[in-house]
């Protein structure tokens, strides 16, 4: 019974895939593909961004803490330095978002133009789900936060005590 089960999971696997082309004519075909390719580099981009912006944001904050420690130990100057490292976190962190939305917007984009392709696309595209993919999404968002907030206290108490 089970060789039964097997031979029949094979006999599954080995049908032929039909791949039912897509209904677009082919100026509209070609418009959807420069949409598509556009929006994937502006989610690639938006990707890189972040990094960026937690990258410099971290090296603001070592920054900081050589201006606090080599320069001057003025108190004034300490105060307005833990001031420039609040604001710097809440824009790093504001700026975080809005790419996080940029790419939201631009991934419905690419949702909607890839329905227009071939059923080979869709099946390849949805090959990892879209839940699965807003759980990375947000968890790498949630990380970035934390590292700028963790970067954001040790700065603010390395200020502190100089």
């Amino acid at each position: 019974m089970a060789e039964q089960k097997d031979d029949k999971d094979d006999a599954e696997e080995k049908q032929p895939f039909e791949v039912v082309e897509s209904e677009l004519d082919e100026k509209t075909h070609a418009e959807v593909q420069l949409l598509y390719r556009d929006s994937s580099e502006t989610v690639l981009f938006a990707k890189s961004m972040q990094w960026k912006t937690v990258g410099s944001t971290l090296v603001v904050y070592i920054i900081l803490i050589v201006i606090a420690k080599f320069i001057s130990k003025d108190p004034t100057l300490i105060t307005f330095l833990k001031g420039a490292m609040i604001l710097s976190a809440i824009g790093a962190i504001y700026t975080l978002f809005i790419y996080q939305f940029w790419q939201h917007d631009k991934l419905k984009k690419l949702k909607t133009a890839g329905d227009h392709f071939s059923n080979l696309f869709r099946n390849l595209r949805d090959i990892k789900s879209r839940k699965e993919s807003n759980v990375h999404r947000y968890t790498l968002l949630t990380f970035m936060v934390c590292i700028l907030m963790l970067g954001g206290f040790i700065t603010f108490q390395s200020l502190a005590r100089i």
